[in-house]
């Protein structure tokens, strides 16, 4: 079963819930990096808001197991020439971030 969250609405805290839900009490601390691909072939998927969406599901992620509560961002294209660390994104970041972040920047 997945877990589907609303990242505008207490993601943080409805993620918790459904961990301890399944005997989750205490997540283990990790540090939690996004890696998104910026090929030409997935040009489609960034304008069309499917990376934005799946952003948005992954932060309440950072929220609970990361220890700085910020998911760093990388992106790759072609080789290892072409793989960049475009920054963090946190809860107050997440609006937009692959359209202010990604998209004609990367």
């Amino acid at each position: 079963m997945s877990l589907k969250l609303n990242m505008l609405k207490d993601g943080e805290k409805k993620l918790r819930l459904n961990l301890t839900k399944r005997g989750v009490h205490a997540p283990p601390p990790a540090d939690v990096a996004i890696v998104i691909d910026v090929s030409g072939s997935f040009e489609g998927e960034h304008t069309d808001g499917t990376i934005q969406s799946l952003l948005e599901r992954l932060v309440p992620w950072g929220m609970v197991f990361d220890p700085d509560k910020k998911l760093d961002v990388f992106t790759f294209s072609d080789g290892a020439g072409h793989a960049h660390h475009v920054g963090e994104i946190t809860p107050e970041t997440t609006e937009g971030y692959v359209l202010n972040a990604i998209v004609n920047r990367v």
